[in-house]
């Protein structure tokens, strides 16, 4: 007859236990290894937010202080038109005055590493709620500014005032001589500019144009700072 052999309860206990304990330090070690490769993105992405945020910081400061200019050099212009009585050395700085109204800001930020984050699956490597938000309250509003403000701006530049200022004051003797040229044209006419209401509308449009840059990219700056320092929390 077949006899049942003893099971040793204890020893099939134990080895249960080894079987178990081995696949949770398995479980256990494959999360660790997972959680570091995770922080170690996260911190990348950390890295590379700071640094596309820094040089958009840098670029709006920038254009800021082209707008600055230019408002100032508007605020000038006016003073000549209400009071004409100027020198012919003051002409030829009229002139350039006006030449640096041609000149326009655009700002688009850096969206490399933002795009990387929306289309991967790391967007929930980012532990910070507020951080979150406050990335995608940045690069929405920019997007905002870019497709309502930016892009209109541009076209008003080169429809209007570019053309304008290119007709009544690129074709005189003064701003040919201000670039160092001696060629026969007819002289900045301080009189005929007082009583031109397109090129008033122009100095007028410039401004509230520039005034209306200026408040969004110092909006745009408060917002990437505000980043930066969430960053430097982590």
């Amino acid at each position: 007859m077949w006899k049942l052999k003893k099971i040793n309860w204890a020893e099939q206990v134990v080895n249960i236990l080894v079987v178990v304990i081995g696949i949770l330090i398995a479980i256990s070690l494959a999360n660790w290894k997972e959680n570091k490769t995770n922080n170690r993105i996260a911190k990348q992405y950390y890295v590379d937010f700071k640094h596309d945020l820094t040089n958009d910081i840098e670029t709006l400061k920038k254009n800021i202080e082209t707008l600055e200019t230019q408002l100032r050099n508007i605020d000038t212009i006016t003073s000549v038109l209400v009071n004409p009585d100027i020198s012919s050395n003051e002409t030829l700085n009229f002139a350039l005055l006006n030449q640096s109204l041609i000149f326009e800001t655009f700002f688009i930020p850096e969206k490399s590493t933002y795009n990387q984050l929306v289309s991967s699956s790391h967007s929930n490597l980012i532990n910070d709620k507020k951080l979150k938000e406050k990335l995608f309250e940045y690069y929405t509003f920019n997007e905002r500014n870019e497709k309502n403000n930016e892009v209109s701006i541009q076209l008003y530049q080169h429809l209007y005032i570019t053309p304008e200022i290119a007709r009544t004051i690129f074709t005189t003797k003064e701003y040919a001589e201000a670039l160092g040229f001696s060629v026969k044209r007819p002289n900045i006419e301080i009189e005929s500019l007082i009583e031109n209401t397109e090129y008033y509308w122009i100095l007028g449009a410039k401004r509230n144009m520039s005034l209306d840059q200026k408040r969004h990219y110092s909006n745009a700056i408060k917002l990437a700072d505000k980043i930066i320092e969430l960053i430097e929390r982590q």
